[in-house]
């Protein structure tokens, strides 16, 4: 039928080495909805949930006597539960365009490190003359931080995170029926710029590929 459903279940975990405090693993499944609306368009809906179990204890907001405030480690291992969201639509007609917006909450008793976060994309793909394809990747990520920001989303973003904000320029063609020549250039930068810790940067990469 034009609807099909997908669940999928199973462990998860990230593994950062220069501080294990940043590693994290768990359990997390979710449902895929896909609706085919014709020949070409469709409709994709996701919904994940993982929870996400960290070595070190939380950081807790605590008032002293005097009214003042001071962050304290909390007793107990720090654990997040993070919830996301995907509604994409894609076409595929002369010209190849697919839209993802996903909404991500993570919410964590460890100050700092609950966020809700957007990430849009964009990519579209075409044939040009003289056997040349061309796409183009689009990428913009905004995230809100209700209890502030935590030192290690200034550091760190896992992989999944990271990158986000970028735009990509891919050129190929055919040299036989094997070969193949690719041109790619990208621009990349992450999101925290006004942490004093941003990076951006560019990538030229001219490559082969080959299918036997």
């Amino acid at each position: 039928g034009p609807l099909v459903l997908e669940a999928h279940f199973g462990p998860r975990g990230f593994l950062y080495e220069p501080y294990p405090g940043f590693s994290n693993a768990g359990l997390g499944g979710g449902l895929v909805g896909r609706l085919r609306v014709s020949g070409r368009e469709q409709l994709v809906l996701g919904y994940d949930i993982d929870g996400r179990y960290f070595p070190d204890s939380p950081v807790l907001l605590s008032l002293e006597a005097d009214g003042e405030r001071e962050l304290a480690p909390d007793p107990e291992r720090r654990a997040d539960l993070r919830h996301a969201v995907t509604l994409s639509a894609a076409t595929a007609r002369r010209l190849f365009c697919s839209v993802t917006y996903t909404l991500i909450y993570n919410q964590s008793q460890s100050l700092g490190e609950t966020y809700l976060r957007h990430r849009a994309q964009l990519l579209a793909g075409t044939h040009l003359p003289l056997e040349l394809f061309a796409s183009v990747t689009a990428g913009l990520q905004i995230t809100q931080y209700p209890d502030g920001l935590a030192i290690s989303q200034r550091l760190l973003l896992e992989d999944s995170d990271e990158s986000q904000n970028k735009l990509v320029l891919t050129l190929r063609r055919p040299i036989t029926e094997q070969l193949t020549i690719e041109g790619r250039v990208g621009l990349f930068s992450n999101e925290l710029s006004d942490s004093g810790l941003s990076f951006a940067r560019a990538t030229t990469y001219i490559g082969f590929s080959y299918r036997s």
